[in-house]
């Protein structure tokens, strides 16, 4: 089974070395996030990330679809 939600780039701050920490709230407003957030209409996502490649992604404001899977065992 997968989960879908979407969460919006809030933050992104350089630390230290090569940390960059990028917070990310759900999207709860609108009717396109309206299913999802009928029942958990609130989530907030912190990644530290030392990969440059993977924290240029993320820009504040943009909005990001994520998908939960199950990891294989």
């Amino acid at each position: 089974m997968s989960v879908q939600a979407k969460f919006r780039c809030t933050s992104k701050t350089a630390h230290i070395g090569d940390v960059t920490e990028v917070r990310l709230d759900a999207c709860t407003s609108g009717e396109g996030n309206k299913s999802w957030s009928q029942y958990t209409p609130s989530g907030e996502m912190r990644l530290s990330i030392t990969n440059p490649g993977a924290h240029e992604q993320f820009v504040p404001g943009k909005e990001y679809l994520i998908t939960f899977d199950d990891a294989p065992a």
